[in-house]
């Protein structure tokens, strides 16, 4: 077992008892996880002493910024608009817009500027100026500004952050300049999750994601160096311990199921040692298997892809126990569900969630049941708890109000569905989420994208 000598973070016992174990010892003190804080300033860890000290207390975590009104909540009286200025969109003060914004500001045809470029037209937000894209319309006097280009490596869309307040400025005309503000939704439907939330890097990272966390706080996932190498990891018992390949999750004695290249297998980690996880439907080399969740009593589920068989890819699901022998799923376990059918989680009650060529499921250790959520034609749930909650991702969302398309709906988000109720993820400041695993506390993680990259993310309700 590899721990790192250097470079740990630190995060406090973030929510009280609903997230334990939640601090890194051995940097000879601790240091705060990165936040949402307008200006976030870097932290440097201390390299481990030797022997290292006993943990220290963790300080609490500054919280993501409060989100702003809800919806329906009247909005402050704009600013009035200089002479030159027609109109500006947003209205100055307006709430709940779109996370992918046009901005627009037209002038009077007498006080119109010949052009408007990036130089005098920008817009900031929770980490500085945003980039964006302007273009001058002279026949309409108007200048637009859109959200530009993201970071190469990210495959997403650039919207602006959630629940954040931006102001746009314009320069370079008579009675100039001119700013405004707004803040961006979702504001609901669906009803937005009560929770209190808070990042999770990993120091001198380049990214950091988090995919579990089990009963006991401990988180396993993934993080890059700034050289792009990625480690994996697990932080539990205010340890940072370094895994390889993709740990997935863990169960409540840090048992750990995750992936490893090149070919992609899955491995248990238990007791410092690794067991390879293959089905012996995809034992050829080239094959490949995945294992995505684990629970107390060590049964693992994952799939196989059995890339031997054919030219094409026949792909089942599988669950393990712990005398290391597999059941397969297929479709005739579930009528309602294509082939392709895999579990990607199971809790200690033995019941599963999972996906499928045309939706997701809900296993309850004897039948299936589609899992739909009104509104959204794909949903792909990620993580299951003792509760049965359900987080995961839901898309083609047209009922969800606000998000990154003109018409104020999303396409989609992330989820937890508790009891019988859905509600939408949220992080102010985050640009998208994407929730992998909830634990009986219903705390919520995941990895959180915002305009300096990729963050794990920690959600508690209230």
């Amino acid at each position: 077992m590899k721990r790192l000598a250097a470079g740990l973070c630190s995060l406090s016992a973030l929510f009280g008892t609903l997230f334990l174990a939640a601090s890194l010892s051995g940097c000879g003190g601790t240091v705060a996880p990165a936040s949402f804080s307008p200006n976030p300033t870097p932290t440097t860890p201390t390299p481990n002493p030797a022997p290292p000290p006993s943990p220290s207390p963790s300080p609490t975590p500054t919280p993501a910024p409060t989100p702003g009104p809800p919806a329906g909540t009247p909005s402050p009286a704009p600013s009035p608009l200089p002479p030159a200025v027609k109109s500006a969109s947003p209205t100055d003060g307006s709430t709940c817009v779109s996370q992918n914004p046009t901005v627009q500001v037209q002038f009077n045809a007498s006080s119109a500027p010949h052009n408007v470029t990036t130089d005098n037209f920008k817009v900031s937000g929770p980490f500085g100026e945003q980039e964006g894209v302007v273009t001058w319309s002279s026949s309409s006097n108007t200048a637009t500004w859109k959200s530009g280009p993201f970071f190469s490596r990210q495959t997403i869309g650039p919207d602006l952050g959630m629940l954040s307040k931006y102001t746009a400025t314009i320069s370079g005309f008579t009675g100039g300049p001119y700013s405004f503000t707004f803040q961006t939704g979702p504001c609901g439907p669906p009803s937005l999750f009560p929770s209190t939330s808070s990042l999770f890097d990993i120091p001198n990272s380049k990214l950091t994601w988090i995919f579990g966390i089990n009963n006991a706080g401990s988180l396993t996932g993934q993080y890059e160096d700034q050289e792009g190498n990625d480690h994996g990891y697990l932080f539990a018992n205010n340890q940072l311990t370094e895994l390889k390949g993709q740990p997935r999750k863990s169960n409540d004695a840090n048992a750990v199921v995750g992936i490893y290249g090149p070919y992609i297998t899955g491995y248990l980690y238990e007791s410092g040692q690794y067991t390879d996880i293959i089905d012996p439907g995809a034992n050829v080399q080239g094959d490949q298997n995945w294992a995505y969740g684990i629970n107390n009593s060590g049964v693992i589920v994952g799939r196989w892809n059995a890339n031997h068989v054919s030219s094409f890819i026949t792909s089942r699901g599988f669950i393990r126990q712990p005398d290391g022998s597999y059941k397969d799923f297929n479709s005739t376990d579930a009528a309602s569900l294509s082939s392709g059918t895999f579990p990607v989680d199971i809790n200690n009650s033995g019941h599963a969630v999972g996906q499928s060529g045309n939706g997701s499921w809900f296993y309850d250790g004897n039948t299936f049941a589609a899992f739909p959520v009104q509104g959204c034609s794909s949903i792909q749930t990620e993580g299951l708890s003792d509760l049965d909650d359900v987080v995961g991702q839901a898309n083609g969302c047209s009922t969800w109000n606000d998000a990154s398309t003109a018409a104020n709906h999303v396409s989609g988000g992330s989820f937890v569905k508790r009891g019988s109720t859905f509600y939408q993820l949220t992080v102010p400041g985050c640009q998208r989420l994407q929730a992998f695993d909830v634990n009986s506390s219903g705390v919520v993680v995941g990895i959180c994208t915002d305009q300096r990259g990729d963050h794990g993310f920690v959600i508690a309700p209230q």
